[in-house]
């Protein structure tokens, strides 16, 4: 006769421990959810990377932001776009090879580089 109330009371007790548990692995899943979403809203997304164009020499800066779709030495549409890593700017293959071969920078910016520093850019139409 006893066996049922010992058996009712541990299946009662192993209910209330499921529950607990429940409840605590639900409230540690929405702290971490509103801790992301604090961080996501104080680092405001993916932070952009700063911008060179402020110390540009005035030619330079008229240049580039006057004629974003040409290359920056040769002024035509861009042959082969290749960027600079270091700076981000956009050349023609051949004018930005020249140019670091030649002067061993970014002739825009002024920044040090080398041919390992260049990377072709495959785009339609580009």
């Amino acid at each position: 006769p006893g066996g049922g109330r010992n058996r009712g009371r541990m299946i009662a007790m192993a209910a209330i421990f499921a529950f607990t548990v429940y409840g605590w692995v639900k409230n540690a899943r929405e702290e971490i959810k509103k801790a992301r979403r604090e961080r996501r809203r104080e680092s405001g997304g993916i932070p952009a990377p700063e911008s060179v164009i402020p110390s540009l020499p005035p030619e330079s800066k008229r240049v580039v932001t006057e004629t974003p779709h040409l290359c920056p030495l040769c002024r035509r549409k861009r042959v082969n776009p290749t960027i600079v890593k270091d700076t981000g700017f956009v050349y023609c293959y051949r004018c930005i090879v020249g140019a670091v071969r030649s002067e061993g920078r970014d002739p825009v910016t002024g920044v040090p580089c080398t041919e390992d520093g260049l990377i072709r850019l495959f785009v339609e139409n580009g």
